[in-house]
């Protein structure tokens, strides 16, 4: 009942954000629990890209990759987890303490896509130390002695790793990613309703992208941002919007965002509105992908010594995301600028609606820095003329 109001009433004013008097969607934000230690640590640094959503009315975030011995620069090497987190709300509606699970993932994993279904948790793709995946997972948390089940559906028809993904009546939808062969165009679409299905490939979307955001809005679905990887030069990071029109089956462009924007996370809200929380927008990134090209062809070693040290420095004193947080309006094609999260804001992770609250589980918070918070963000509203 109160995901059915909140979303009622985010409904509402979604649709009179350009009336005279706007009644406009505004959010606080806090913290409202944390990752526990896992198993064997006294600390828990965070993760980026977990396999996260809800299940059985509870909170999953499991997996994930971090850098526990050093920044990457720094020689540091990446390490992908399995461990399952579980949070439930107390009585009173708060987080509570999260709870580490008996069980583990089959296999550590990071930066799968994720989405919640009526069936579960499924998370698509990801990578880890042997590659990119193309296996797909149902996860179900039972209750009440939260026993998690995992069920292999049919596989994508290629690995993918950072993808985009949404569900909407039975059906999950994703597009886009990285592929071994490099940032992907593909799009496919998979109804888990039917047994032994096989996914189905949709158009292309327009560009190939990664780190992008997907929805599903108005009867197609809504790709906003992402970005490319460019061989021998720069990524491409992007203000575009894409519609998907269900029934055409034809992609077109629609009103861009204010900024271009990749790594954020988003939800569908109402019947016209898709939040998009934080993101990078390339700033340092495209700095240090410009430093690393000239050091890769540098010969001296001095001065390779001189560039390493100024790509470092960068790294080191990232500022973090854009804390910026947008209601992008389907009906109008507009954006609106809400509240700013008032912490850092974090990419590489999956926002999901629990019961009326927007939450944004772990993630990464600067260059090579995760964060264990588990940010929620719940609903109010302001009036202006």
């Amino acid at each position: 009942m109160k995901q059915l109001l909140y979303i009622l009433t985010m409904a509402a004013m979604v649709t009179n954000i350009n009336a005279q008097t706007k009644i406009v969607p505004d959010i606080v934000w806090s913290v409202a629990a944390a990752l526990p230690p896992a198993p064997g640590k006294e600390l828990q640094p965070g993760v980026a890209g977990p396999v996260t959503g809800i299940s059985g009315n509870v909170l999953v975030v499991a997996g994930g990759a971090n850098f526990p011995e050093g920044m990457p620069w720094n020689g540091g090497k990446k390490k992908y987890h399995d461990v399952i987190y579980l949070f439930h709300h107390t009585a009173s509606g708060a987080i509570a303490p999260g709870k580490v699970s008996r069980q583990r993932l089959p296999q550590p994993l990071a930066y799968a896509v994720n989405v919640t279904t009526p069936a579960g948790l499924v998370y698509i793709g990801g990578e880890n130390e042997s590659g990119i995946s193309n296996q797909v997972t149902l996860l179900t948390c039972k209750p009440p002695a939260n026993d998690i089940q995992f069920t292999r559906l049919t596989a994508l028809p290629l690995p993918l790793t950072n993808a985009a993904a949404a569900y909407s009546a039975h059906t999950i939808y994703v597009a886009g990613g990285e592929s071994p062969a490099g940032t992907s165009a593909k799009c496919f679409s998979l109804d888990i309703s039917k047994p032994g299905a096989v996914w189905q490939t949709l158009p292309d979307i327009p560009i190939p992208a990664a780190f992008a955001v997907l929805a599903v809005q108005q009867n197609g679905l809504y790709l906003l941002g992402g970005r490319r990887k460019n061989a021998n030069a720069i990524s491409d990071i992007f203000n575009t919007v894409y519609h998907f029109d269900f029934s055409t089956r034809q992609w077109q462009t629609v009103a861009p965002l204010p900024y271009a924007v990749s790594a954020g996370t988003g939800v569908a809200i109402g019947p016209t509105g898709i939040l998009l929380c934080s993101g990078d927008k390339g700033d340092v990134f495209s700095k240090v992908e410009k430093l690393n090209t000239v050091i890769s062809r540098e010969e001296n070693e001095p001065s390779k010594q001189t560039l390493l040290a100024e790509r470092n420095a960068l790294l080191n004193q990232h500022p973090g995301f854009t804390r910026e947080v947008l209601l992008y309006n389907t009906s109008t094609s507009r954006c609106a600028r809400l509240s700013p999260l008032t912490i850092a804001g974090p990419v590489t992770t999956t926002a999901v609606l629990w019961q009326g609250d927007i939450i944004i589980p772990a993630g990464e918070i600067r260059a090579g820095v995760r964060t264990p918070q588990i940010i929620s963000g719940k609903i109010n509203d302001r009036h202006e003329k």
